[in-house]
């Protein structure tokens, strides 16, 4: 009987009107499932890797989801036989593909084989765990180191910032906040740290000091006005979930005073999508 762990990875394919599940374990492919739609039978006699392409150790070892491109699997080789000249290499490209999983590995490889970790290796270690589901704090470790690397202001600031959103992610906010006004000091044109503080205070429903930091953000950076509604959409999907539909009410109130006509459009346009999903729970106000 084949053991199923949580965590185990599954790949699919679908085959006409049936959809396949397998599982690598040992080289090899099995079936776990298929879909209603084919017979199943039809797929009894059959080898998995008929299906599916035969598992890459190197893939699975460093975590990527996807098969390396050619120009990157030079580089994961290099750095498997212990080659650390290519790290950092391999890891903006890796960075570059949202490898994220395999960029802390890499780090973590790159660190058991004696390489002291620089600013630019632990600032993309840091980005990545954010990325990843409980490694917030870690991200807080790894971007303090950054900080600790870091040799002029601006990197102090960019690296401030990273540790500042994984403070947001833990829901430490007033670590969030300090690391903020802090990396403003020490940059003050850069558009990130406002950014994360209007994350901060959207998630303390002070609207108005939020909309003042995103304003702040997009001077320096036009390209990221559009961050706003990514922030405020991800809050009403919170608020639904957790039935506060008296503060869902409160922000479209202060998006149609406050908002130019057409950002408030596209906001109700969000807000309605998420509504009409019903991610309302029972306690509700």
């Amino acid at each position: 009987m084949l053991r199923i762990s949580i965590g185990t990875k599954l790949e699919h394919k679908t085959l006409g009107p049936c959809r396949v599940t397998a599982i690598a374990r040992g080289g090899k492919y099995f079936f776990v499932s298929f879909s209603s739609g084919a017979p199943s039978g039809q797929f009894a006699s059959a080898s998995a890797e008929q299906y599916f392409s035969p598992p890459d150790a190197l893939l699975d070892k460093f975590g990527l989801r996807k098969a390396a491109p050619a120009d990157v699997r030079p580089l994961l080789e290099a750095v498997d036989r212990g080659d650390t000249t290519k790290g950092l290499e391999l890891v903006t490209a890796l960075d570059r593909l949202k490898e994220f999983s395999a960029v802390d590995r890499i780090c973590r490889r790159l660190k058991s084989l004696g390489l002291e970790l620089d600013y630019f290796l632990l600032l993309k270690q840091a980005k990545a765990l954010r990325r990843l589901v409980g490694r917030a704090e870690d991200a807080v470790t790894v971007a303090s180191d950054a900080l600790t690397h870091a040799d002029n202001k601006k990197r102090q600031s960019i690296a401030r910032t990273v540790r500042a959103a994984a403070w947001v992610d833990l829901g430490k906010l007033d670590d969030a906040e300090g690391d903020c006004r802090k990396a403003l000091e020490e940059s003050p044109d850069s558009p990130h740290p406002y950014r994360v503080m209007g994350k901060v205070f959207v998630l303390r429903s002070n609207y108005e000091k939020a909309d003042k930091c995103f304003e702040a953000g997009a001077v320096r950076d036009p390209e990221g006005r559009n961050d706003i509604l990514v922030v405020y959409k991800d809050r009403v999907e919170r608020l639904c979930k957790e039935g506060k539909a008296g503060e869902i009410e409160q922000i479209r109130e202060h998006i149609g005073k406050r908002w130019p006509p057409e950002l408030a459009a596209r906001a109700f346009k969000e807000i309605e999508a998420v509504l009409s999903h019903g991610y309302y729970s029972h306690s509700n106000e």
